[in-house]
């Protein structure tokens, strides 16, 4: 049974397989078991994570847990509430604020939770971005920036 520490918490997972990565996130009050089903599947064609998250299965117990939480178990993560992240087609894009004008940016996301979602690419930490959609924006159509933005700095954990 492998064990990794994050943030002081002995953290129970299972690596399984070769090829490009997949990470499983079970349910919370789940178990990395929750995941029995498919991951031998998976594991033939890629390399399977699944763990036990804060207080659950192996995994050491911690007195609370929030979704908070996890987020800091990414550390050096760039973050922004889940508002700020909108879908037009095949893309993902959050809206950064330049000299007071709405501008569309690709991103992509990782790991996210009902209050943040991890930015892996396409903003730069202390970028202003929006928390809603900008006037006119529409998921398969173009947008038009706002008069006066709701604003959010993005943050580095």
């Amino acid at each position: 049974m492998p064990w990794t520490d994050a943030n002081g918490i002995s953290i129970h997972f299972e690596l399984a397989g070769n090829g490009p990565s997949v990470v499983l996130l079970h349910e919370m009050g789940g178990t990395l078991d929750s995941w029995d089903e498919i991951a031998p599947a998976l594991s033939k064609r890629f390399r399977v994570l699944r763990y036990d998250q804060r207080g659950s299965g192996r995994t050491e117990k911690v007195r609370a847990i929030t979704t908070e939480i996890l987020v800091e178990d990414l550390p050096e993560s760039l973050y922004v509430p889940v508002q700020s992240v909108f879908r037009r087609g095949p893309e993902t894009l959050a809206f950064v604020v330049r000299s007071g004008e709405a501008q569309a940016r690709a991103v992509e996301v990782g790991r996210s939770n009902a209050l943040w979602v991890q930015v892996l690419s396409g903003l730069q930490e202390g970028e202003s971005v929006l928390l809603k959609a900008p006037v006119g924006f529409e998921p398969g159509g173009t947008s038009e920036a706002p008069e006066k933005p709701a604003e959010k700095t993005a943050k580095q954990d």
